[in-house]
C-alpha cells in the first residue's frame, strides 16, 4: 500500500453514493458521461456547459483535452474555475490521492473519454491487489487504486475494481490525469433530481413494446417541412415550458420505438428525396427525436391531432413524464369536489401514504391515452387523477397478459375491443357530485354502453349497476369491491374536519 491521502469530506462520499446508485439501476452503461453530467449537476455546477454555448455538458474528452498539455488555454481557463490538476499525464505527481477524486481518462487512438472516481485514497502496488481483495482492469506493474465508474462495464463498490493510476516508474500514464474539484466549488443540491432515478412514473406510463413492435414504423413519416416545425416546436417546449429533460423524452420513447429503425427510414427518405432532404440536426432534439415521438403517437392516439411529433401533454403523460412544471392543462379542480376534500384533515393523505393530500389533489391530474383514447367531459378534454389511471394501467396490462391481446399497442388495443369514441372523465361544472369530480370514475364508450348508471329513466338504473359491476369484479379477483370509499360519498351536509 502506499500513500494515502485525506479520506474526504461528505460531499466527496456523496459523489461515491451517487455512483453506485447510477449503477444500481443501470442507466449509465451507455456512456460515462451521463455520470459526470450528474455530477456536476448536483454540485451546483450546471453552468460549466452554458458559458461553453453547448447543449450538454462536457465529455471526460473534451474535459481532458482542455486540461493535456497543448490543449486550448481558452478552454483550459474555464475548466479552471471548478476543478484543479492533482497529476497530469507523464508526471510524477507531488499530491496524494483524495476520496472523490475523478481519474479521466483519453484513448488517444478512438477519441473517446472515461472517468472514473476514487472510491478509496489509499493506492495498492500490482502485486498487493490479491491480498487487498481488489481485481485489477489489467496486468501491468505500477500503483492502483479502488474506483467506481460508469462506462460499458459499470463497476459499483462492491465489484472491488481498481485502476491503474501509477506506472511501475511512479508516473501518470500519458492517457490519463487527475482532477479534483477546486475547495468551496461543491454545493450538493437536493433540489436537483438524481439523474439516474427513474424520471417515468411507469405506472402512469404506456405498457412497454415487445422489440417487434418498437421496430414497427406503422405512419407515414413527417415531411420536411412538418418535421422542421415539430423540432422548432419541441425545443422551444422542452425543457423551456415543461420542464422535461428533452434527454429523458428520448430516453423513455425507447420503450416502444426504436430509434434505429427510425433513422434508417429518413435515411432512406433522404436518399430517394435529394431535393426535398429532412434534416437529421443534432440530438438530443432533432430528426430522429420528432419522427420517433410521431411513431409513438400513432400507436398510442387514435386522433390524428395528437400525431403531429408534438411531445405535448398528453404524449408526456402517455410516457409517464408526469412530475414536470409546465402543461397541465388537465390540473383543473372541480370547485364542489374541492370543499368536500378541504373537509377531509388527513384522510387523503393516509389512505395514500402521504403522496396526495386536499391542497394537491387537483395538481396531480392527467390525460394519457388508454386503449387509444383521450378523456373528456361535455365535449372538453379534462382528464382522470393519478389514482385512477395507476388502477387502469394495471387493467390494461392485464388485458395484454391474455393471448387475445398480447403485444397489441394501444390503437391496436382499443379496436379489437371496439372503443371508438373518447372516455368520459373528469367533471368540471360545479355542482356536479359524483366519483367524476375528483377524476376518479370513467365511462367506456359512453354514447353505447347501455350499462351506463345514473339515468332514472334508463332499464338499468345504479343499483343494478353497482350489482353487476360488484359481480364481475367478484367473478374475475375472487374479492368483493366497494368502488367507491365511504368518505368521498357526498352527503347532504359537508363533511366536518378531523
Amino acid at each position: 500500500m502506499r500513500s494515502k491521502g485525506e479520506a474526504g469530506g461528505g460531499l466527496s462520499r456523496e459523489l461515491i453514493e451517487l455512483a453506485e446508485k447510477a449503477i444500481a439501476v443501470d442507466k449509465v452503461s451507455v456512456s460515462s458521461n451521463a455520470l459526470l453530467s450528474q455530477v456536476l449537476s448536483k454540485a451546483g455546477r450546471a453552468e460549466t456547459q452554458n458559458s461553453l454555448g453547448t447543449e450538454g455538458f462536457p465529455s471526460p474528452a473534451s474535459i481532458f483535452d482542455a486540461f493535456a498539455p497543448g490543449g486550448a488555454p481558452a478552454l483550459r481557463q474555464h475548466f479552471e474555475q471548478f476543478f484543479e490538476m492533482v497529476a497530469e499525464p507523464g508526471v510524477r505527481p507531488d499530491d496524494v490521492f483524495q476520496l472523490g477524486d475523478f481519474l479521466v481518462r483519453k484513448a488517444m487512438c478512438e477519441g473517446f473519454g472515461h472517468v472514473a472516481i476514487i472510491a478509496a485514497p489509499e493506492s495498492w502496488d500490482y502485486e498487493q491487489l490479491s491480498s487487498a481483495g481488489l481485481i485489477p482492469e489489467g496486468h501491468r506493474l505500477g500503483a492502483y487504486v479502488h474506483v467506481v465508474e460508469g462506462g460499458a462495464r459499470p463497476h459499483a463498490l462492491a465489484d472491488s475494481f481498481a485502476r491503474l493510476i501509477l506506472d511501475e516508474t511512479g508516473r501518470m500514464p500519458h492517457d490519463q490525469m487527475i482532477l479534483r474539484f477546486r475547495p468551496g466549488i461543491m454545493r450538493w443540491r437536493e433540489d436537483i433530481p438524481d439523474l439516474f432515478e427513474d424520471v417515468a412514473d411507469t405506472t402512469v406510463a404506456v405498457p412497454d413494446f415487445d422489440p417487434s413492435k418498437r421496430a414497427d414504423i406503422i405512419h407515414p413519416i413527417l415531411d420536411p417541412k412538418q418535421n422542421t416545425d415539430a423540432v422548432r416546436w419541441n425545443r422551444k417546449t422542452h425543457p423551456g415550458q415543461s420542464g422535461v429533460d428533452p434527454n429523458d423524452i428520448r430516453t423513455e420513447l425507447g420503450r416502444y420505438v426504436d430509434l434505429s429503425k427510425v433513422k434508417d427510414e429518413i435515411d432512406n427518405h433522404n436518399k430517394a428525396n435529394l431535393k426535398n432532404q429532412i434534416e437529421v440536426g443534432t440530438p438530443p432534439i432533432d430528426g430522429v427525436f420528432v419522427e420517433t415521438v410521431h411513431q409513438f403517437q400513432a400507436k398510442c392516439f387514435v386522433e390524428t391531432n395528437q400525431i403531429d411529433g408534438k411531445a405535448g401533454e398528453s404524449t408526456l403523460d402517455s410516457l409517464g413524464l408526469v412530475n414536470r412544471k409546465g402543461l397541465h392543462e388537465a390540473d383543473k379542480p372541480n370547485l364542489t369536489a374541492q370543499d368536500w376534500l378541504n373537509g377531509l384533515g388527513e384522510k387523503i393523505s393516509i389512505a395514500t401514504g402521504g403522496e396526495f393530500t386536499a391542497r394537491n389533489w387537483f395538481r396531480n391530474m392527467v390525460n394519457p391515452a388508454f386503449l387509444g383514447q383521450r378523456f373528456e367531459s361535455a365535449g372538453e378534454l379534462t382528464g382522470i387523477h393519478l389514482v385512477l389511471a395507476r388502477k387502469l394501467r394495471i387493467a390494461e396490462r392485464h388485458l395484454l397478459s391474455m393471448p387475445a391481446y398480447a403485444g397489441l399497442t394501444p390503437v391496436e388495443l382499443g379496436k379489437v375491443l371496439g372503443i371508438d369514441e373518447r372516455h368520459k372523465g373528469m367533471r368540471y361544472k360545479k355542482g356536479s357530485k359524483g366519483n367524476h369530480t375528483f377524476g376518479l370514475a370513467l365511462d367506456i364508450s359512453y354514447t353505447g354502453n347501455p350499462y351506463v348508471a345514473g339515468d332514472k329513466d334508463r332499464p338499468i338504473g345504479n343499483k343494478s349497476f353497482i350489482k353487476i359491476m360488484k359481480s364481475v369484479t367478484l367473478l374475475i379477483s375472487g374479492t368483493e369491491i366497494d368502488f367507491t370509499p365511504t368518505y368521498l360519498v357526498f352527503e347532504r351536509k359537508p363533511p366536518r374536519a378531523l
